[in-house]
């Protein structure tokens, strides 16, 4: 779904999205701020002030687990008044299904140069199927980066945040580029730093080959 270039086109002015925007903005998030992270591994954090509102909105809706707010259309009003706000044109927010992406099979000149999967995929029943479908999508060239979490046991992420997977190994994340089409571009791992800290983070980086005539079809 392609949202219209003003939010206010799509929600009505006593939707809840604005009384929480406002409120949000009416707060002091300055402690935020502070431990936003804007350097070191990856690039920097997302807003602050983006993530509260959703969270608050969110639970406003009675919507706990992370994997519902995204996939929740409320959710990118929110998100797309935000870019708006900051000035960010060159972006777009949309609605679809991560298995049945609505775009055109990708070919040299057409498709998707980077898909990012940033701690996505332990929320789905079948990740390896997302990949393959992401990778339908990339032009040849293009690159695809997973970061998300290597083997643990943590299990209270199961009931408390719906993880569906607890983290993955090398060889099953390769097993996907492999299914996929994908050309494996290497990994690598991003230990626990802080005190308290017991998750390892991985990031899995692929490229897409040239398709065949018959593939690209």
């Amino acid at each position: 779904m392609l949202l219209p270039v003003d939010m206010r086109e799509w929600l009505p002015p006593d939707h809840l999205v604005w009384f929480v925007l406002e409120t949000v903005d009416a707060l002091d998030t300055s402690a935020l701020e502070l431990t936003r992270r804007r350097g070191g591994v990856g690039a920097a954090g997302y807003d602050p002030g983006m993530l509260f509102g959703l969270l608050v909105y969110a639970y406003c809706q009675g919507v706990r687990s992370s994997r519902q707010i995204d996939l929740h259309a409320d959710m990118l009003a929110i998100a797309r008044d935000r870019l708006l706000r900051a000035g960010s044109h060159n972006a777009q927010v949309r609605l679809a299904d991560t298995y049945r992406l609505p775009f055109a099979n990708g070919v040299p000149g057409q498709g998707f140069d980077v898909v990012l999967f940033h701690q996505v995929l332990h929320y789905l029943d079948d990740p390896g199927a997302a990949v393959a479908e992401a990778a339908r999508v990339m032009a040849p060239g293009g690159r695809l980066l997973i970061a998300d979490f290597a083997p643990h046991k943590e299990e209270f992420l199961r009931d408390e945040f719906a993880h569906r997977r607890l983290g993955f190994s090398d060889r099953e994340v390769e097993g996907w580029f492999a299914a996929a089409g994908l050309s494996n571009a290497g990994s690598e791992t991003i230990a626990p730093q802080g005190e308290g800290e017991k998750l390892t983070v991985k990031l899995w980086l692929a490229t897409a080959k040239a398709r065949t005539k018959k593939e690209a079809a």
